[in-house]
């Protein structure tokens, strides 16, 4: 082996445990050369890096301070519907079929952008976004769906439907005589389900919000006619490259600067230079991380496990009198009903409180959480009653999953549902420091 081979061999080495710079792609030049043609400024100095704990990322030369503006897009480099319903074939497309979601429209306008290849002016864009689809669990096979536990099943049934129902309006609306015009292929070959799916996808895990009275102002026209929803939908380049962290802090905003409008994001958190630079998708526990983007963060103080009131009246053995079911129902019932790892949530308390003490005013104690050592004592108690449950009907869906877990979507599951065996661990011990 010669020197330079072995000097090659020792940076691959060094990568593998090690941050790198992204700057010296191909890709990355073009994408920031093309976006600072457009009106972009780095003003941030914003880097491309890639890191061992996420993959690509950003990082910046400079420490960035609180309150500052991280990066700011010009609008016509946001992809928009108003982009999409430019091209011909997709306002073709919504005339032959019922109105479409914004979603799916930006699924096809990628499509036959990225097929366009060098003609297409997104393609500086285009060659930045992933080809290889993220584990998200609703792309499985419908045995390994088949498999899921049920609180998981529920959320991902309804994505697997939106995603199936999208691709059927899509491809029932293309006309079987109509021709893509850069290569004169029926278009049903260039608008395939694998190449819907990748869009879908695309636009599912990294678009943005914009305000759709925005959208449809600047565009000039209304796409109600169109669409089913709200523009509220685009694509925005470069910004899609930072990663979440449920530690970071951010505030998105479509703002008009003089005559022209920006997509600006603002970090409330400070970072070194070189470090990377997080922002916050939402204030998202693990399951809308997984169910949304495919990935579930190991450490989430976000985390939580949602209780019933069926599951709580079955354990606790009580009944309820139409006072207490009233009040529950109107009162105590919000989505919020959890116990994580700081104990049980204000609503879990209530419902309990409203169990045990059915004969008293319950609004003063409640609100002002003036719980005595024995509530607290028994709602611990039969809260660890119903994790220790979930736990065990958890690993027992666990174990039928890995006998037909294949693909990546659904061994993505087991991994997550190992996270959430973990997490069941973790709050155990902390109920029993309470008890």
């Amino acid at each position: 082996m010669g020197r330079t081979a072995r000097k090659r061999k020792r940076r691959l080495k060094y990568r593998e445990c090690d941050d790198f710079s992204l700057e010296s792609l191909q890709n990355t030049i073009l994408l920031k050369k093309s976006m600072q043609s457009l009106g972009w400024k780095n003003d941030s100095k914003l880097i491309l890096k890639n890191f061992v704990s996420t993959g690509r990322g950003v990082s910046s030369l400079l420490n960035i301070k609180s309150n500052q503006k991280l990066i700011e897009i010009p609008y016509n480099l946001l992809i928009t519907c108003a982009n999409a319903f430019e091209l011909d074939l997709i306002q073709n497309l919504c005339k032959a079929s019922n109105k479409f979601k914004a979603q799916e429209i930006l699924a096809v306008f990628l499509i036959l952008e990225k097929h366009k290849n060098k003609n297409s002016k997104w393609k500086f864009y285009l060659d930045t976004l992933p080809e290889e689809l993220p584990t998200l669990p609703w792309l499985c096979t419908e045995a390994e769906f088949s498999t899921y536990p049920s609180y998981l099943m529920a959320i991902v049934s309804k994505k697997k439907w939106d995603l199936e129902i999208g691709w059927e309006r899509v491809e029932k609306s293309i006309n079987s005589s109509w021709i893509c015009p850069c290569c004169e292929q029926p278009l049903n070959r260039v608008v395939t389900l694998n190449a819907f799916t990748w869009g879908y996808v695309v636009v599912n895990t990294r678009a943005v919000y914009v305000d759709p009275g925005v959208a449809i102002k600047l565009f000039g026209r209304d796409l109600s006619n169109f669409l089913s929803d709200a523009p509220c939908l685009a694509l925005c380049p470069f910004l899609d490259m930072f990663n979440h962290s449920a530690e970071a802090n951010t505030r998105a905003e479509l703002i008009c600067v003089g005559d022209s409008w920006k997509y600006t994001l603002t970090t409330l958190t400070s970072y070194k230079k070189y470090r990377q630079i997080f922002i916050s998708y939402g204030s998202h526990d693990n399951d809308k991380l997984f169910c949304e983007y495919g990935f579930f963060l190991i450490h989430n103080h976000l985390n939580n496990i949602r209780c019933s009131l069926e599951e709580v009246l079955s354990v606790s053995n009580i009944s309820l009198n139409k006072k207490q079911r009233a009040f529950i129902e109107n009162r105590c019932l919000p989505s919020d009903v959890y116990v994580s790892t700081t104990g049980l949530s204000f609503y879990l308390k209530a419902l309990f409180y409203v169990l045990i003490k059915p004969d008293v005013e319950w609004g003063r104690v409640i609100y002002s959480e003036d719980y005595s050592s024995c509530d607290i004592m028994f709602m611990c108690l039969t809260i660890k009653k119903i994790l220790s449950f979930k736990k065990a009907k958890f690993i027992e869906d666990l174990k039928k999953l890995k006998y037909v877990a294949v693909s990546k979507y659904a061994l993505g599951v087991v991994d997550y549902m190992k996270n959430k065996i973990d997490l069941l661990d973790i709050i155990l011990e902390v109920l029993d420091s309470y008890s």
